[in-house]
C-alpha cells in the first residue's frame, strides 16, 4: 500500500482536497459501483487512486473511465493502468491525431477469462494492454499494418497485432484475430527507460572492455574520454541515440556552456541546448552547486561532474549508489561508488548536472 504522505500527495494532484474518509467516499462514488461506497481505503481504492494519477499524469486524451473493466459485474478497476502503455497510447493519438475508442483496457480474471482466444495471463490483467480502434485509420488490413508498424517504434513497446497481422519489437507474422473487428491490441512492458539502460550497463560491465571494444562499435564517439563512450554505448544500446559528434554528447566547452547557463538561472536553454545535440526526450534533474543527493537520481541518470569550471567525468546512475564507467586502463568496465559525501573510488568532482531520458 502507499504510504500516507504519498497517498495525500496524489489526493491533492488529482483535486480531490485532503486525505480523510469523507473525501475517500466522494471520490469512489464518482468511479465505483454503489456496493463499494465507504469511506475506507482498500486495495481497491488505491488501484483507483493510481489508475487516476496514472492518466492524468501521462496522457491529455483520456479519461479513468475508458480504461474501466467491461464485465459490468466487477468494480471496474482490479488493476490500473501503467505509465508505459499509457504513454505509447497517447504518443499513437498525438501521431493520428484523431480520437481513439478503447475496446478493452483492465480486465478482471472473470472477464478476461470469458473472451474467445484470450491469453490465460493477458497484460489486460495488470494494465499492460489496450484494444482500440480509429476511426479512418483502423478499417483495413493495409492501414492496421501500417499503425502496427507505427507502434514497433514505440518505447517500452511489447506486442501488437490486429486481425490479420501482428508484430513484436523486430518481427511481423499473420495473425487470425477476427474477433477484434477493425481495432488493434497494444500492450507494452512495464520496464522503465532506466531499466534498460541499466540493462545495458550490466551486459556491458560483464565484458571486457579494452579500448578495441569502443573503435569497433558503430555507436563509438569520436570525442573525449572512455566515460563519454559508455554512457553514450549504454544509451545506444537501449534504444536513446545520442549524438556522436564533436560537440555531441559532451565535451569541454559544450558543458561549460551547459554548467554556465544553469549558474545564471537559465535552465530551460541550457536543457534547450543538451536536446538540440541528443534529441528530444529528457528532463534537466539537477543543476545544483553541490554533489547530487543520490537520493535523487534514478536508474539510468547521465550525470557531468566538474571540478568547478571544467568538466571531468560523465557517468550513468546505475545500481543503488553505484554509477557505471569504464576506463581503458582498467582493461575492464567498473562500477565506481558515488555516495552522499564522497567517491569511495577515487571520483572527487562533483556532479554539477543531472539529465533524465523521460521519453
Amino acid at each position: 500500500m502507499l504510504a500516507i504522505a504519498t497517498r495525500t500527495a496524489l489526493f491533492k494532484y488529482l483535486g480531490l482536497g485532503e486525505y480523510n474518509s469523507e473525501n475517500i467516499l466522494k471520490f469512489k462514488k464518482k468511479y465505483l459501483p454503489k456496493q463499494y461506497w465507504d469511506g475506507k481505503y482498500t486495495q481497491l481504492t488505491e488501484n483507483l487512486l493510481r489508475h487516476c494519477y496514472n492518466v492524468k499524469r501521462w496522457t491529455k486524451n483520456f479519461s479513468p473511465e475508458e480504461f474501466k473493466c467491461k464485465c459490468g459485474r466487477c468494480s471496474g478497476y482490479p488493476s490500473f493502468m501503467k505509465e508505459n502503455e499509457l504513454k505509447n497510447l497517447q504518443t499513437v493519438r498525438d501521431k493520428y491525431g484523431k480520437p481513439m475508442t478503447i475496446t478493452s483496457g483492465i480486465r478482471c480474471k472473470s472477464y478476461n477469462n470469458s473472451l474467445p482466444g484470450h491469453a490465460a495471463d493477458s497484460p489486460h490483467l495488470y494494465g499492460m494492454a489496450a484494444d482500440f480502434y480509429i476511426p479512418g485509420v483502423t478499417e483495413t488490413l493495409a492501414s492496421r499494418k501500417a499503425l502496427i508498424g507505427y507502434m514497433q517504434t514505440l518505447p517500452a513497446f511489447h506486442w501488437a497485432y490486429g486481425n490479420g497481422y501482428g508484430a513484436t519489437k523486430t518481427s511481423g507474422t499473420v495473425v487470425n484475430a477476427p474477433n477484434m473487428g477493425n481495432a488493434v491490441h497494444l500492450d507494452s512492458t512495464l520496464e522503465t527507460t532506466g531499466e534498460r539502460i541499466c540493462k545495458e550497463a550490466d551486459k556491458l560491465i560483464a565484458k571486457v572492455f579494452v579500448y578495441v571494444f569502443y573503435k569497433i562499435n558503430k555507436y563509438w564517439p569520436k570525442n573525449g574520454g572512455n566515460c563519454i563512450r559508455f554512457v553514450a554505448l549504454c544509451l545506444a544500446n537501449a534504444g536513446i541515440k545520442v549524438s556522436t559528434k564533436q560537440d555531441g554528447l559532451l565535451n569541454d566547452k559544450f558543458a561549460n556552456q551547459l554548467i554556465a547557463l544553469c549558474i545564471k538561472g537559465q535552465t530551460t536553454k541550457a536543457l534547450e541546448m543538451w536536446e538540440n545535440r541528443n534529441g528530444k526526450g529528457w528532463k534537466l534533474i539537477w543543476n545544483g552547486n553541490k554533489k547530487i543527493p543520490v537520493e535523487n537520481l534514478n536508474p539510468g541518470d547521465v550525470l557531468l561532474c566538474f571540478d568547478g569550471s571544467e568538466y571531468k567525468h560523465t557517468a550513468l546512475k546505475h545500481k543503488g549508489k553505484n554509477i557505471a564507467d569504464c576506463t581503458s586502463s582498467h582493461k575492464v568496465a567498473k562500477v565506481r561508488a558515488y555516495t552522499k559525501t564522497k567517491d569511495v573510488d577515487g571520483l572527487t568532482y562533483p556532479c554539477k548536472l543531472a539529465f533524465r531520458y523521460t521519453k
